[in-house]
């Protein structure tokens, strides 16, 4: 089941050196162990999605993005469409996105307090 993980770094120190000393160790495991199903890819941050494939190059090691103010969402719909847009140029094996439950539904549903009515 080790390949249905995602390796993943999403801390606000994450940095070119950190995540590509991250992205180092994970292919020094699969080198280490090619018997072992590689994981199913590293998930990143999308500005990180460069420094992790030159960390990798040469392996059969997947690349995620997350975008779209990931993990809570909690920014403007043209700012997370700009992320997403942005993210998917940098060619990721893969992009994940969040969105909010309450964009999702009629304003008569969400609930918020009286005063933003």
């Amino acid at each position: 089941c080790y390949s249905a993980i995602d390796l993943t770094t999403l801390s606000c120190n994450d940095s070119a050196t950190s995540v590509t000393e991250f992205a180092r160790k994970a292919v020094e495991f699969y080198q280490a162990y090619p018997h072992i199903p590689n994981v199913a890819s590293i998930c990143i941050y999308p500005a990180f999605v460069e420094t992790v494939g030159v960390a990798v190059d040469g392996t059969p090691m997947r690349i995620t993005s997350v975008a779209g103010g990931f993990p809570a969402s909690q920014t403007y719909l043209e700012v997370k469409a700009l992320e997403v847009a942005m993210a998917v140029k940098t060619e990721p094996t893969k992009s994940t996105s969040c969105s909010t439950w309450a964009g999702c539904l009629p304003e008569s549903t969400t609930r918020r307090p009286t005063r933003w009515r």
